[in-house]
């Protein structure tokens, strides 16, 4: 739980004028990586910290066939962040860590396991 306590300020929530989701950080790549659901239909977006600071950022890539999306925004000051691991392989029944702002939800750690991580979702 600490591991996941030091990269809690890379999680932000995401607010459109339809609704709000999450999404996180990425240091190397100055980018924050969300769904494309979330973001669907909108060029800006308001972002949110754990300190619930707001401020503009614009959306610069989105696949909805991947259901992702990136935004851009000079003013994240993070250091400590999620790095992506190519490497990384899930099995199934591995314990998972999810952070987010579910539903409008204030932040939360939701513990949950990999059901089947070769399983196709519409294509």
């Amino acid at each position: 739980m600490d591991n996941l306590k030091s990269i809690e300020k890379s999680i932000f929530r995401i607010n459109t004028g339809r609704g709000n989701g999450t999404g996180f950080y990425l240091k190397e790549q100055d980018l924050i990586v969300t769904n494309y659901h979330v973001v669907a239909g909108f060029h800006d977006v308001c972002l949110e910290d754990n300190k619930r600071n707001r401020q503009v950022a614009k959306v610069v890539y989105i696949n909805p066939g991947k259901d992702i999306a990136f935004i851009k925004t000079d003013k994240v000051t993070v250091e400590e962040t999620i790095k992506l691991d190519p490497a990384l392989e899930l099995n199934s029944r591995e314990k998972v860590s999810v952070l987010g702002y579910p539903f409008g939800m204030p932040f939360t750690v939701t513990e949950g396991i990999i059901s089947n991580p070769e399983q196709m979702m519409d294509g």
